[in-house]
């Protein structure tokens, strides 16, 4: 049976529920497209890009250059919410 047969939802069931580490998910996106995006949000699914705006060794332009760097990675992810930065 090809993989590109199965549904989604099972392909994510089956990737999620073996705990496979980021080398797994590697490897599992090399298989096909339908594997691939259901590895890819495995992968990139609980994603922390909080920064700490207390730290005094950070600079204004680190500071700025990180804002810069989570607005573009959330144009790419769709996010229901708005995000306060």
């Amino acid at each position: 049976m090809a993989l590109n047969l199965l549904p989604r939802e099972v392909l994510h069931d089956i990737i999620s529920t073996q705990s496979p580490t980021l080398t797994d998910l590697r490897n599992y996106s090399l298989v096909c497209r339908n594997v691939w995006e259901v590895a890819s949000v495995v992968m990139y699914g609980h994603l922390d890009l909080t920064f700490d705006d207390q730290d005094t060794k950070a600079n204004e332009k680190t500071k700025q250059s990180q804002i810069k760097l989570f607005q573009s990675i959330a144009s790419y992810v769709c996010i229901p919410r708005s995000i306060d930065i």
